[in-house]
């Protein structure tokens, strides 16, 4: 990758930055709007909170792209790592959250909002864990090259293989990779199963999730197999930029789909003196 690769990179990690923070930003003025909505989408607002702090990640990728080398040290890096890595976590079990709600109101009613505030909880916490493993020997952050002029940022360090970086990558393979994949695929199962249809996000989600995380989660088992020593480092661009379409594709898909907020959407654009839950009544009743 040269230097004008590196700089289409970072045009790329802008873009999907750019594209997170247009959906998210529509999210939160119908929220700001319809406080109901707010409320009722506790995980979905957990979740777009996760995925604004990855795109810190992206701010740093971004301007390193458009610099001769690596702007912000040796610290900067291993604080950019995990910028990028536990906020990944979070945002991916946010998703199974996401759709563990929705299997709840239109499956066991009588389970909505219990324990929603602890589950959060739990996956901030374990999420953070998960971020801060790599300090305390499961593997180490630095940078993806060793080319000083293509450092455009910092994860894990795929060519430092130890027993406990094994541990750590089969580890958050199952716990934030296969593990929120199949339970969210699940729910969206019972939720066709108990509509006697096929719910559209049972197959977008787990869709975007394998577009997005596949490649990375490859790559990552690849480095404690066979290795990846000889991979040529597009390959690792690639990885990233993938990753992003996760957080720049959630919002739009997480509006679309859902009645409620694909409402508020289109009322931002245009006036209405009816409530949002009035009109969706209103369709109901029609």
């Amino acid at each position: 990758m040269d230097f004008s690769s590196k700089r289409t990179y970072g045009i790329a990690m802008a873009a999907l930055g750019f594209i997170a923070w247009v959906g998210y930003g529509l999210l939160f003025v119908i929220f700001a709007k319809s406080p109901d909505l707010k409320k009722k989408n506790r995980f979905l607002f957990s979740l777009a909170v996760s995925d604004l702090l990855i795109t810190i990640h992206v701010v740093a990728s971004v301007v390193a792209s458009f610099q001769s080398e690596w702007p912000f040290g040796s610290i900067g890096c291993q604080l950019d790592a995990f910028i990028g890595m536990a906020p990944t976590f979070i945002s991916i079990a946010g998703a199974a959250l996401v759709a563990k709600d929705k299997y709840y109101r239109i499956c066991k009613p009588k389970m909505v909002g219990r324990n929603y505030s602890f589950s959060i909880y739990a996956n901030w916490t374990l999420g953070i864990i998960g971020g801060l493993l790599p300090f305390f020997g499961f593997g180490q952050y630095g940078f993806e090259t060793d080319d000083l002029s293509l450092r455009t940022g910092c994860l894990l360090d795929f060519k430092t293989v130890s027993a406990k970086y094994r541990f750590y990558i089969v580890f958050i393979s199952l716990v934030w990779f296969v593990w929120p994949l199949y339970k969210l695929t699940s729910h969206y199962i019972k939720i066709s199963a108990k509509l006697d249809r096929f719910h559209p996000l049972m197959f977008v989600v787990p869709l975007q999730m394998l577009v997005s995380l596949l490649p990375y989660a490859i790559y990552a088992m690849i480095s404690i197999t066979v290795g990846v020593s000889s991979a040529p480092y597009y390959l690792v661009a690639v990885n990233n930029i993938a990753a992003k379409v996760f957080i720049g594709t959630n919002p739009f898909i997480y509006i679309y789909f859902d009645p409620e907020l694909r409402l508020a959407c289109k009322n931002l654009f245009k006036y209405s003196s009816t409530p949002v839950q009035d009109q969706i009544q209103d369709k109901k009743d029609e």
